[in-house]
This record gives C-alpha cells, sequence and structure tokens, in this order.
C-alpha cells in the first residue's frame, strides 16, 4: 500500500485518504486522492507497473480515475497468497 500512496502522492493531490480493513477473503486496502486524476493509465506507468508486481502474488487491483476526480485504487490480497516471487521485485 505504502506504493500506491507515493504513486498518488506524485499526482498533486491535496489530501489522500487509505484504509485497509480485513475481509474474509483476506487484507483489503483502499487508497484515494482528490487530484487531478487521468483518462488512461499509460502501461508503463508506477500504477501499472505495480498492480502488474502485485498480480504475481494473485492481488486484485482496481484503479479508477477520471480527470479532475481524482484517483481510487482498490486491492484485495488474497489469504491463499504464497510466497512473494522473485520476480515481483521486492525485497524479504
Amino acid at each position: 500500500m505504502s506504493k500506491y500512496l507515493g504513486q498518488l502522492r506524485r499526482a498533486s493531490g491535496a489530501s489522500i485518504a487509505a484504509t485497509v480493513r480485513d475481509c474474509h477473503r483476506g487484507p483489503e486496502f483502499v487508497v484515494s486522492d482528490d487530484g487531478p486524476g487521468f483518462t488512461a493509465a499509460d502501461p508503463n506507468s508506477g500504477l501499472a507497473n505495480l498492480s502488474a508486481r502485485l498480480a504475481t502474488v494473485g492481488d486484485t487491483v482496481t484503479v479508477r480515475s477520471a480527470p479532475g476526480r481524482g484517483t481510487t485504487v482498490t486491492g484485495l490480497v488474497p489469504r491463499t497468497a504464497g510466497a512473494v516471487p522473485a520476480s515481483a521485485g521486492y525485497e524479504k
């Protein structure tokens, strides 16, 4: 989640909200800002790269954004998610 917070901070939003809750499928997080938003994420953008890395451990990520409406990133890490593979780029 801290990676998403870093990406959203760079979006020039005046405020950022983050929540984490434990649901029956696993930990769920929501990170949002009230920044400028965007129409489509560049496949090489930070958010796209983070989503791809989290997908390697079974995380489901949704990014919602629109010009003038900020950005919201929602993610779920399933309880059955395995160990983080080296290809994900995270340190253990």
